[in-house]
């Protein structure tokens, strides 16, 4: 970016440019402050990318309850204790590591 030189003495002067590229610019601001033509400024575009970042969060969540529905559907003790309460996820990871360490202890033959 080019800018003409505030600091002159002459007015031969007055013609000459400076390049400041990512330098700090005249008024204190930093160089990220200054927009750039390529980088996403506009309030709708700000907005597009938090809506697409809540659509991507939201889709992780339900991956991770699907799964955890999944898991409660198959492991024992979970699939036991469904109907006297909700389960909280913490419950159904517990429950399913302790399955699968009794399956491992008993070489594969569950109950």
């Amino acid at each position: 970016m080019k800018r003409p030189c505030e600091e002159t003495t002459s007015e031969s002067d007055m013609d000459e440019t400076i390049d400041v590229g990512s330098e700090n610019n005249y008024s204190g601001q930093s160089a990220s402050s200054v927009t750039r033509p390529n980088s996403p400024t506009t309030t709708s575009q700000i907005m597009a990318r938090k809506k697409r970042r809540g659509i991507i969060e939201k889709r992780r969540r339900d991956r991770i309850n699907n799964s955890l529905s999944e898991l409660r559907r198959l492991v024992p003790t979970a699939f036991e204790k469904q109907g006297s309460a909700k389960l909280e996820k913490a419950e159904i990871l517990q429950m399913t590591v302790d399955h699968l360490k009794m399956l491992q202890a008993t070489g594969g033959k569950g109950k």
